[in-house]
């Protein structure tokens, strides 16, 4: 026991070196622990009933007392009794000790806290099982784990699985990390939960088990060199593997993100690859649409073996050519399952390439020391999980669904071998040929069965070979590592809606309150003025869950309101920055790059699914377009700012989407990387919503107002100056500033956005019928109309009434305005002319059309016979005047 010891004060100090980040020396003295640590002397108790047991279950624990209590009665409740338990008590469970004395397990007890990695490493030294299930001490299990534990990795052949986490109470104590819940189908994985899984023991311990230097992310780690030892097996999310776990407590939160932070330091020096995989699947988690599944790979019964294709790439050191053969793969594929193997002799580089496509295809990057032109063909050929093999040139790509056929071919062939010929051979016949390996690996392709490569004499080919030529399927392109991700877009768009993962996603999920669970960042900003001080409390307690931050620039404040000063809220204040009017609620835009913003009003009540449904709506987009609530559309040819064939207001109900040309900013959202809206383009004089839809004409977007039910949202109480005709919208109708000057140099008509949104459709979703159209509420009116060389009510000013409406006041106040003129021969003071909107926005007293379509043109002649009589009194500014109306 001296001995040890003194081993334990290494291991203490290796532990010292990492936790300083001196990483090298603590890898030495950890090795010198390994190497000299005697477990069998570590003080126990053996209470194990038998040894003929299938599995071990391993738990390690550290001051966990009653949750432990809780956590062995849960394994001891299992219908599957063939496995044995095994305790690691760290210390820190005194209190219990008596009751841990009963249980028919075995009881380790280290002289000291070895802390959960190398406690897992002593718990598989002592198993009696096959496999090893590692559970967490504050965890419990449910009561089939053990035997779908069993069942699944007797029916495929897993190197090992993890479970899903589900929290102990409803509403959970804290909101659990994405990872923990993957849904209910199987889906290639890293073993992120150390405290959920089960392994092979030879596996374990042939790798080396945990390293005992990590707390967080060792199971990360561990992954990495399985795959690289046993490249063939699969590790796999099993949904069925289902315990109850809370995550971590506020309070202890903080040294859990420190601990991962040393750990992500740690990995990237010692094991690049660990960390890439992390990455990789985190992406896929978070990109994949709900419900999907992965059939899982090499089942000991053959059947997926069989039936799948394992893609081999041989790319060289720089693989960024090979994001064309992706983008063309995932658009025309259909076979299932298959899998895409690559070299990653630069981890962050390979990440980088297969982003886009990782939640379509699973795509496995391998050691360049796997792949690398001087491997062997057999051994590449045994890292492959299916039982077709297709060697890939990298500059190839698809022109269509090819991989059927060139299965039915080489079942016809059987000679267990076909390749491409280069030369544009008839693609009618088969064709035999001799070539050499070399040969056949330098040709677009070759398809061969994994049985006839793993064999030691597959490096000498057969002479009789079947070559079928699918030129006019495969394209070979030059080799340009310069194209941007940008250029292959469409070869990876959707082709129809459930294509588009990450949408499907959030209408699938079950819970759609709250901040939507999507990878990039969502903060909002609001203006606010002291008359809304009473009711923004209540405003910023409602979109508080729905945002990682809120940012609120406060316009005349005496002082900074309490409500803003808190955990997620941040503010400006005008006596730093002047006061900037509605524009306010932009000045926060350079917080939200590469993620999505929101613009607010203060006198909203904004429902609690506000940000999960617009981020929704967006993600249907491929967030390519704005999205508002409040939206409206210009008239055409505009002559006044206030025209509009159709406006659908906040609390205006909509069965479907609808396409418009104006946005209202207290009801927007979008993403930052499609409209590229800076602060500076509210500037010299705020007008905000015009803005904001001249920066979208500019970039040819249309504006989306979302589906929602009538009422959505609400007016948290009536604005008295708003009553009183003295608020900004009502001074603006009065005199507008410009808007109509600034307005009118742009088209807003309905045969350029027709151009614009056939376009952008066509990007997203080539393939989208009308019963998807319809389903999934898009503004199928517009769009059918468009295709259909029509134009749609909602765009058609001829049969707006509300079109009518503006342009017959807009006649009235402008023949006020040259009344005025006539009779005193100057031009008017607008907001005494106007001292209300009632003044402006007169009542007109019909419903019909084609009545006040005669009242207008009646008005119109009536203007035109006042022009000349003023022509000579100052008829010129007047009309120099009329046009900036």
């Amino acid at each position: 026991m001296r001995q040890n010891q003194n081993i334990f004060t290494i291991f203490e100090e290796a532990r010292r070196l990492y936790l300083q980040e001196g990483f090298d020396e603590a890898r030495e003295q950890m090795a010198v622990y390994r190497q000299s640590v005697d477990y069998e002397s570590f003080p126990k108790q053996d209470k194990r009933p038998q040894k003929s047991v299938h599995s071990s279950v391993i738990i390690v624990s550290f001051n966990a007392d009653l949750a432990l209590m809780q956590c062995l009665e849960s394994v001891f409740k299992q219908t599957d009794t063939g496995f044995e338990v095994i305790l690691i008590d760290n210390g820190g469970n005194e209190a219990v000790r008596q009751q841990l004395a009963d249980f028919p397990m075995l009881w380790v007890s280290p002289p000291i806290n070895l802390l959960p990695s190398e406690g897992r490493n002593v718990g598989a030294h002592f198993a009696w099982g096959d496999r090893l299930i590692f559970l967490d001490d504050d965890a419990t299990m449910d009561s089939e784990y053990v035997s779908n534990a069993r069942e699944a990795m007797e029916n495929h052949d897993f190197l090992a699985i993890r479970g899903r986490i589900l929290p102990s109470v409803n509403p959970p104590k804290a909101r659990p990390p994405l990872h923990y819940d993957l849904g209910v189908y199987p889906l290639p994985a890293v073993l992120i939960t150390e405290g959920n899984m089960v392994i092979q023991k030879q596996a374990f311990v042939s790798v080396g088990g945990f390293d005992p230097l990590l707390f967080g992310h060792e199971g990360v780690e561990l992954t990495s060199r399985c795959l690289q030892k046993f490249p063939n097996k699969g590790i796999y999310y099993w949904p069925k593997l289902l315990i109850y776990h809370d995550f971590v407590s506020a309070e202890k939160l903080e040294a859990k993100k420190a601990r991962q932070t040393l750990a992500k330091k740690y990995i990237k020096k010692v094991s690049p690859l660990a960390g890439f995989l992390s990455e990789e699947y985190l992406i896929w988690y978070s990109l994949r649409p709900e419900g999907s599944a992965v059939e899982p790979v090499s089942s000991k019964n053959g059947k997926g073996a069989t039936d799948g294709v394992s893609i081999i790439i041989r790319a060289g050191e720089d693989i960024r050519s090979v994001k064309k053969f992706l983008g063309s793969f995932v658009r025309y594929n259909t076979h299932k399952p298959v899998e895409i193997l690559m070299p990653a002799a630069q981890p962050q580089e390979a990440l980088s390439v297969i982003k886009p496509f990782i939640p379509r295809v699973l795509i496995r990057l391998l050691p360049p020391e796997i792949m690398s032109a001087q491997a062997p063909m057999s051994k590449i050929a045994k890292t492959a999980r299916y039982g077709k093999i297709l060697f890939l040139d990298e500059s190839a790509v698809f022109e269509s669904d090819v991989l059927p056929k060139l299965l039915e071919c080489l079942f016809s062939a059987q000679v267990g071998f076909i390749g491409s010929k280069s030369d544009g051979a008839n693609s009618d016949q088969h064709k035999i040929l001799s070539p050499s390996s070399h040969g056949l690996l330098n040709s677009l392709f070759f398809l061969c069965n994994k049985a006839l490569m793993v064999v030691p004499s597959v490096e000498n080919l057969p002479a009789n070979i079947a070559v079928y030529d699918l030129l006019e399927h495969f394209i070979s392109v030059k080799k340009d590592i310069t194209t941007p991700v940008g250029n292959i877009v469409d070869d990876c768009r959707s082709l129809t809606i459930n294509d588009n993962l990450e949408y499907i996603k959030l209408i699938n999920n079950a819970i759609k309150t709250g901040r939507p669970p999507v990878k990039e960042k969502i903060i909002a900003g609001m203006a606010t003025i002291p008359s809304r001080l009473n009711t923004l409390p209540q405003v910023l307690e409602r979109l508080k869950p729905q945002f990682d931050r809120i940012y609120v620039y406060l316009n005349g404040h005496e002082e900074v309101p309490e409500c803003v000063q808190q955990d997620n809220i941040s503010y400006a204040w005008s006596k730093n920055h002047g006061d900037l009017a509605a524009a306010g609620k932009f000045f926060f835009l350079p917080e939200a790059k590469n993620g999505y913003y929101f613009s607010l009003d203060d006198d909203f009540l904004y429902p609690d699914d506000y940000s999960y449904k617009m981020v929704t709506t967006l993600k249907k987009y491929n967030d390519r377009v704005p999205v508002c609530v409040h939206g409206s559309i210009f008239g055409e040819p505009l002559e006044w700012y206030f025209e509009r064939i159709a406006v659908f207001g906040s609390r205006t109900g909509l069965e479907q989407d609808r396409f418009v040309t104006l946005a209202g900013t207290g009801t927007l959202a979008f993403h930052c990387n499609s409209i590229n809206l800076n602060f500076s383009d509210f500037s010299p004089t705020p007008m905000c919503d015009l803005q904001v839809s001249i920066k979208a004409r500019k970039n040819d977007l249309p504006i989306v107002a979302l589906a929602r039910e009538k009422n959505w949202l609400q007016l948290i109480e009536e604005d008295a100056s708003k009553n009183a005709g003295l608020d900004y919208w009502n001074r603006m109708l009065i005199d507008d500033k410009g808007r109509t000057e600034t307005a009118k140099k742009f088209n807003w008509g309905f045969d350029y956005y027709k151009q614009i949104i056939l376009k952008l459709m066509n990007q997203i979703y080539p393939k989208i019928d009308r019963k998807e159209l319809d389903e999934h509420l898009f503004d199928t009116d517009f769009i059918v109309s468009a295709e259909s060389y029509k134009v749609p009510n909602n765009w058609n000013p001829e049969v707006s009434f509300l079109f009518y409406t503006r342009k017959y006041q807009y006649l009235l106040r402008s023949l006020k305005i040259l009344n005025f003129v006539k009779q005193y021969s100057k031009y008017p003071d607008l907001q005494k002319l106007f001292p209300s909107k009632k003044e402006v926005l007169i009542p007109v007293e019909t419903k019909d059309v084609a009545i006040l379509k005669e009242k207008t043109s009646k008005l119109l002649q009536e203007i035109r016979n006042l022009e000349k009589e003023n022509e000579n009194k100052m008829s010129n500014n007047i009309l120099l005047s009329l046009e900036s109306l």
